[in-house]
């Protein structure tokens, strides 16, 4: 059941997961996509026109169709055989010679029915989480540890699904724009 897996992550998902902290064209969709949600901010009418044009350059950008599409897939719940593959690969930076195999495989199993149980679990809040604990981490992490480290990664996904749902809230702010006007 325990096979060695890769160490290594196709780029592009290193490169989506470094976009969400870096990416101007990112942290300008996040910041435009919060002003339009009305759940977030209700800006005045002259405000709100200013994000609606902003976000109509964004959505136009070739660049941001393709980011948009590529962050969705990963805001998708992760499969137990992901939840496996990430687990693996976080064990496998603290890898000893006094660890038993039998007792690894049951915590991996034991790990992935709890990782799969988390609320609103997402590929990236996955990814994240246990690429922070190699990153981080001096000993094998615990269960709870994982846990708690996919879960502080939700802010990725808030992030994320701010982008993804750009183009949603730019009609949805068009709208509310015109009733206001109407007015």
């Amino acid at each position: 059941m325990n096979q060695l897996v890769r160490a290594t992550r196709p780029a592009s998902v290193t490169t989506l997961i470094a976009a969400l902290d870096r990416n101007a064209l990112v942290k300008k969709a996040q910041r435009v996509s919060w002003l339009l949600d009305p759940t977030w901010v209700r800006p005045p009418p002259d405000e709100l026109c200013e994000a609606i044009t902003s976000a109509e350059v964004i959505v136009a950008d070739p660049r941001f169709a393709a980011l948009a599409r590529d962050l969705k897939l990963l805001l998708a719940p992760p499969t137990a055989q992901q939840i496996n593959h990430e687990v693996l690969q976080l064990l496998l930076c603290f890898r000893t010679r006094s660890r038993n195999d039998e007792d690894e495989a049951e915590f991996v199993e034991i790990a992935v029915e709890d990782i799969a149980d988390i609320e609103a679990l997402s590929i990236l809040s996955l990814i994240v989480g246990c690429r922070e604990l190699r990153r981080e981490a001096k000993f094998p992490p615990s269960i709870a540890e994982i846990l708690s480290a996919i879960r502080c990664a939700f802010g990725h996904d808030m992030r994320a699904d701010a982008v993804v749902r750009l183009p949603e809230r730019l009609e949805k702010a068009k709208q509310r724009l015109a009733i206001a006007r109407n007015q």
